[in-house]
């Protein structure tokens, strides 16, 4: 999830596969020395990829909040219902949910489902689609409104009572939900080099920074012959670095 150059998605990325092999390494030492009867290293085991699973939801939103200050608070509240859905799947695992389990139980399963959309929704947002174009950026709109219709479909089945969600109409919107994901990739990439939104700016040493990742703060200017000439743009990188970059014509 996420630009890979981003050194917080880095860091959760390697504490996630430490986190893996830990569980792996102990299911395994339960499965040799045929431990039976205890289940905490199956709590252990759920535990780790638990706490991988919103590590991961909660940096995506994280990643948002600092690439694009605008929707930094659909970013954060990614990462707090992470959080939250984190530390109540940690209580459920190790001390069950209690008397009122339904009660706690839904509130818990509509927590992780939100925030596995609004993880989703968080990369989609990111600059590296919303700066590929008109063309892109309708077919990521409609993907994001399939990802919230799919979310509202499963909140509502898990919260309403006595009520049965259509189970063809969610599928319909998985497929269509599934397709959208992964088309959009394929086809920023095969139109990366035609959008007109690219083409036209006429700064291409800009152009491909944004499209690794770079965010466009101010700009572009032309500078009048007294500042040198040239087109200036100020641009900030996923870990907050601003850089100017001024480009000439030959």
């Amino acid at each position: 999830m996420g630009d890979a150059r981003d050194p917080a998605l880095n860091a959760a990325i390697k504490a996630s596969i430490v986190l893996l092999c830990a569980g792996a390494f102990l299911l395994i030492v339960m499965v040799v020395s045929g431990a039976e009867g205890d289940d905490s290293g199956t709590r252990a085991l759920g535990s780790a990829l638990t706490v991988v699973f919103f590590l991961l939801t909660a940096t995506s939103g994280a990643a948002l909040a600092r690439r694009r200050p605008g929707l930094a608070w659909f970013g954060w509240l990614t990462a707090v219902l992470s959080t939250a859905s984190l530390v109540g799947c940690i209580v459920a695992i190790w001390d069950g949910f209690g008397g009122e389990s339904e009660g706690f139980g839904k509130a818990l399963a509509i927590s992780s489902v939100l925030s596995l959309a609004g993880a989703q929704a968080s990369i989609l947002l990111g600059p590296r689609f919303r700066d590929a174009g008109p063309r892109i950026r309708l077919l990521r709109n409609g993907t994001l409104t399939l990802l919230g219709a799919l979310a509202a479909l499963v909140v509502y089945a898990i919260s309403a009572e006595g009520v049965d969600v259509d189970a063809k109409l969610v599928t319909v919107v998985v497929i269509l939900y599934a397709l959208g994901s992964l088309v959009l990739p394929l086809a920023r990439r095969g139109t990366l080099v035609d959008e007109p939104a690219i083409a036209t700016r006429n700064v291409l040493p800009a152009d491909l920074l944004v499209e690794h990742g770079l965010e466009v703060v101010e700009g572009p200017v032309e500078r009048g012959p007294e500042q040198g000439g040239g087109r200036w743009l100020r641009l900030r990188q996923a870990d907050g670095v601003v850089v100017d970059l001024i480009t000439y014509e030959q």
